[in-house]
């Protein structure tokens, strides 16, 4: 079954909590270790040590390569059928036969080694070996495929968790800054510059800056938990080191994306594959009623009534020529050309897929392009009216709400801004996955 990743979205602190987890995650019911703290001396997880471990421990990419090994074996059993083989022979019959007596049976034994060899059979087991091995290297190539997907899984999780930690910075600073407006509230009441209402006002601004900062950090620890879990499920990752200056894009060409892609991506290559293994079945089909030669030779001791001992050998060529099975062949031949036909049409409809994949994922990345502009002039202009604000709040022209309102468009306007880099992370992945990288 393909690889697909499974995205959902819902509310959290200050923005968006985004849970990337998989379809072979979840089948799997992975039990989570106790979390991997970050180095000390280290900022956290890099991505490239993310994608390393699942690549090598991801349980459906396990099982997956398991498959093809046992597929390949099979395909070189196929390969031992023409070879030699010796076989060690007892044989003891009873009967009778003329000009013997029908009531005075003869009892006969041989004991000794036989060796047949099937020396050619025109061709026919070689095209199925062929097949055989077309198969399993498509099946190969499709192993690369859910890689990819695998990896477009943990490059999603590890930019939300990202981002949900850039959401806990936002939730932080302004629980920091709502604990200092509090405190210069206060001050101004003391002094009789201020109504007693703005501490409470301020306070309240307080608890709640709080609440989100605890809301953010439970998002970040799903967020890290979800990430552990598109890896395979083996670890839960203490931290992230990930930043948005990493994720570099450009105008793209679309038009030479598809033609790449067509070329590059490992489900074309792989349906590729299956064709050329169907094309070598029809052949090998067709020969269902190939003849075949083959050598026998035996040698040992013998008796025949048990009385007198000799050796015995027999030397013998065989020619096997079915000329009628029934219309098995026939039948066989039609099955494996309806099968070809259908591999072509795969590769077809994969060709108009991956135009439209490459279409969306290029409209997307450019729309993510134009919010995080737009992201970047909001936060800008909510920056210089917080300083505004607390300039007034401080020479006692403003009031508490004015300063709380500033407040939050920073807040949000930053949680806007880490939104707008991760969908200008996620359009990228999701660009280079449907390019095939």
């Amino acid at each position: 079954m393909p690889f697909r990743p499974i995205l959902h979205v819902m509310p959290a602190a200050l923005g968006l909590t985004l849970v990337a987890t998989s379809l072979a995650a979840r089948a799997a019911e992975p039990t989570p270790t106790a979390p991997v703290a970050a180095d000390a001396n280290g900022p956290g997880l890099t991505l490239d040590a993310a994608l390393a471990t699942a690549r090598n421990k991801h349980p459906t990419l396990v099982r997956l390569r398991a498959q093809v090994k046992a597929a390949s074996t099979r395909v070189d059993q196929l390969d031992a059928v023409l070879r030699p083989s010796v076989a060690g022979l007892v044989d003891f019959s009873v009967g009778a036969t003329p000009p013997a007596d029908f009531g005075d049976p003869t009892a006969t034994v041989r004991a000794g080694v036989g060796a047949s060899w099937t020396i050619t059979d025109f061709g026919k087991n070689a095209s199925q070996i062929r097949a055989g091995r077309g198969a399993v290297l498509a099946e190969d190539k499709a192993i690369e495929v859910t890689v990819r997907d695998i990896d477009q899984a943990v490059e999603e999780a590890y930019w939300n968790a990202v981002a949900q930690r850039d959401l806990v910075r936002v939730a932080q600073t302004t629980f920091e800054s709502e604990t200092r407006h509090r405190e210069e509230a206060e001050r101004f009441v003391k002094a009789g510059l201020r109504a007693p209402i703005e501490v409470a006002r301020a306070k309240t601004q307080e608890a709640r800056a709080r609440t989100e900062l605890v809301r953010a950090e439970t998002a970040a620890r799903l967020a890290l938990v979800s990430l552990g879990r598109a890896m395979g499920g083996t670890v839960t990752p203490g931290a992230v080191a990930g930043s948005w200056s990493s994720v570099v894009t450009s105008e793209v060409d679309v038009d030479a994306l598809v033609k790449d892609a067509s070329e590059r991506r490992e489900e074309v290559v792989a349906q590729r594959e299956r064709v050329r293994a169907a094309e070598l079945a029809v052949a090998a089909s067709e020969r269902g009623l190939a003849p075949s030669v083959s050598a026998d030779a035996q040698v040992g001791v013998g008796s025949v009534g048990l009385e007198e001992w000799g050796p015995s050998w027999t030397v013998g060529v065989t020619l096997n020529w079915p000329f009628y099975d029934g219309g098995r062949t026939e039948l066989a031949t039609a099955t494996a050309r309806a099968e070809l036909e259908t591999a072509r049409s795969v590769v077809r409809e994969l060709e108009v897929a991956i135009a439209s994949e490459i279409g969306f994922a290029a409209s997307s990345l450019a729309s993510a392009r134009a919010e995080l502009e737009a992201a970047d002039t909001a936060r800008e202009a909510a920056q210089v009216e917080l300083q505004l604000a607390e300039a007034r709040w401080k020479e006692g022209l403003g009031s508490g709400i004015e300063l709380a309102d500033a407040q939050t468009r920073v807040a949000l306007t930053a949680a806007e801004r880490t939104r707008a880099e991760l969908s200008m992370a996620l359009a990228k992945v999701r660009l280079e996955r449907a390019r095939g990288r």
